[in-house]
């Protein structure tokens, strides 16, 4: 970085009100990964590191463990549910699964093929999610607020 940027970027920030550590901060990149978000001049997806370990995912075969992968890829589908489209399909199905089963934690189940098709499926949204574009600057964004009985929430449109 220029030194002219870095002491008018060191203004911006003290002006308001700001502290930055200059040897934890990166300027001027295209891309980067950021709390789990690839975020690229294409638009925000999936870190390929997140991928990766979504890909390497099994299905185990006693209730522990498989409760654990359950937990896991229902954690995962709802933090990057903005990214799959028809994302509470499967997640009805996942979530369905140990529903009214009190089982031995340590013994061995039987897989049934709804669920292991499932949580393939799962991991393979996930792993194909769709990368979010970035909003035009010139587009017109509306703002709308929705009132309904039990709550009321903001909705943004583009």
């Amino acid at each position: 970085m220029k030194p002219s940027m870095s002491v008018t970027l060191d203004n911006v920030f003290r002006n308001a009100g700001l502290v930055i550590k200059v040897a934890k901060c990166q300027f001027l990149q295209t891309e980067v990964d950021f709390l789990g978000h690839y975020i690229s001049i294409n638009g925000i997806g999936l870190s390929k590191e997140r991928i990766k370990v979504i890909d390497d995912l099994k299905l185990s075969e006693t209730a522990k463990e498989l409760r654990r992968y359950l937990g896991l890829i229902l954690i995962l589908i709802n933090f990057y549910h903005r990214f799959i489209p028809n994302a509470a399909g499967n997640q009805a199905i996942l979530n369905n699964y140990f529903k009214g089963n009190e089982s031995n934690e340590n013994k061995k189940i039987h897989l049934k093929e709804e669920l292991v098709e499932a949580f393939e499926n799962s991991k393979r949204q996930l792993c194909k999610a769709t990368v979010l574009v970035h909003t035009s600057e010139n587009a017109h964004i509306s703002l709308i607020l929705m009132h309904l009985i039990m709550a009321s929430a903001p909705c943004c449109n583009n």
